[in-house]
């Protein structure tokens, strides 16, 4: 068994990794954890990517025999990405954006995030699939149900619905629907759990918390597992893929 812990080098003085390094190094530390809130320094603006200072740290570390785990930075967009395409947010039960916070906030099921997400992780995975002290990748960090509205949102989950359902006789039946006058005749007419009622339809969301469970299990499964699991394809390769899922999905 390895010790690791998480260590972010974007937040220290490049003075301090050496010492901190040292210091791991003497207490067992055999293994960190890095990059995973780090977008905006990997790619400071769109296409201009900048992994020195990463390869640096890394190196810091594996000079002393500490190995790597990189984390996908796809919890965090910059801002700079919520400035040009601000579909990448989820969006409230009040059709309201949830602006930039701490991290976390993302759409899953954002074009422009899966894109831009595919992007930045090819990226990664080519410039670090060969390096020796890189033994592992994780998948974003902390999936959990966004519950986000947006249009696009929106639009998945019909089809979700006609995928399960196949047709809106069939959902109304299911549901239910007719209990409160709620049966649907078009399925332009379902939209996610918005805000102000008291009481819905039961069977409606625990679907609705299927399809977000779904569209979190596309994400990790989507383009960024695909391009750091290139190396897999080579069977000398020891390298894993994990997750931190953090909150329960």
């Amino acid at each position: 068994m390895k010790m690791g812990v998480d260590y972010y080098p974007e937040h220290w003085e490049r003075g301090m990794w050496d010492q901190d390094a040292e210091l791991m190094r003497q207490t067992g530390v055999r293994l960190i954890r890095l990059a995973e809130f780090a977008w905006s320094r990997l790619e400071p603006e769109e296409g201009r990517y900048d992994f020195a200072w990463l390869d640096d740290a890394i190196d810091v570390f594996h000079q002393r025999g500490i190995e790597a785990v990189i984390g996908t930075p796809t919890n965090t967009p910059p801002n700079w990405l919520v400035e040009r395409h601000p579909d990448v947010l989820p969006v409230d039960a009040l059709l309201h954006p949830r602006y930039p916070g701490i991290r976390g906030n993302r759409c899953y099921n954002s074009p422009s995030m899966r894109l831009y997400s595919e992007r930045i992780v090819d990226k990664l995975a080519s410039h670090y699939s060969k390096h020796p002290a890189v033994i592992g990748w994780q998948i974003d960090n902390e999936f959990g149900l966004n519950e986000c509205h947006c249009d696009h949102c929106s639009e998945r989950f019909r089809q979700w619905l006609k995928i399960k359902y196949g047709s809106l006789e069939a959902l109304n039946r299911e549901w239910g629907t007719v209990v409160w006058s709620g049966e649907y005749s078009s399925w332009s007419q379902i939209k996610p759990p918005l805000g102000g009622a008291t009481h819905r339809n039961p069977s409606y969301l625990l679907d609705w918390k299927r399809f977000e469970t779904d569209s979190v299990v596309t994400a990790a499964g989507g383009s960024s597992a695909e391009a750091v699991s290139g190396p897999f394809r080579d069977p000398s390769s020891q390298l894993f893929i994990i997750t931190d899922s953090g909150r329960s999905a």
